[in-house]
């Protein structure tokens, strides 16, 4: 797998490509949320490999300066547990209520940022 499809792939596609559904891609967009709300890549900031992070067990960190309801959000779609990570109703749940508050808080940047992949 080279190094630009591993940024955002989950643990569970290292060496088993059989094994590719929904919660593969929520995967990559807990890391697309990411690099939305802090501008950098959540995981790939030095040269490793996915292997290497599966090994070491240090998932993508999500950035200090997120909290609350989309701090939850990430780290439920960066679940590394396959069977317990968030499905895809529970997250469009959750994004329907991050984007109602936002339209009540300052965070309407991110709010247009987050809207252009929803929808």
């Amino acid at each position: 797998m080279d190094k630009y499809r591993a940024k955002y792939s989950p643990p569970e596609s290292l060496g088993n490509a059989g094994m590719m559904d929904i919660k593969n891609d929520i995967w990559s967009y807990g890391c697309i949320l990411i690099d939305i709300y802090s501008k950098e890549n959540p995981i790939f900031k030095i040269n490793i490999t996915m292997k290497e992070i599966l090994e070491s067990k240090k998932f993508p960190l999500i950035p200090k300066d997120i909290t609350g309801l989309m701090k939850d959000i990430i780290s439920r779609c960066l679940d590394p547990n396959y069977e317990t990570r968030i499905n895809i109703t529970e997250l469009d749940t959750l994004m329907n209520v991050f984007l109602d508050n936002s339209n009540k808080s300052n965070n309407i940047e991110l709010k247009k940022r987050i809207s252009k992949i929803c929808n």
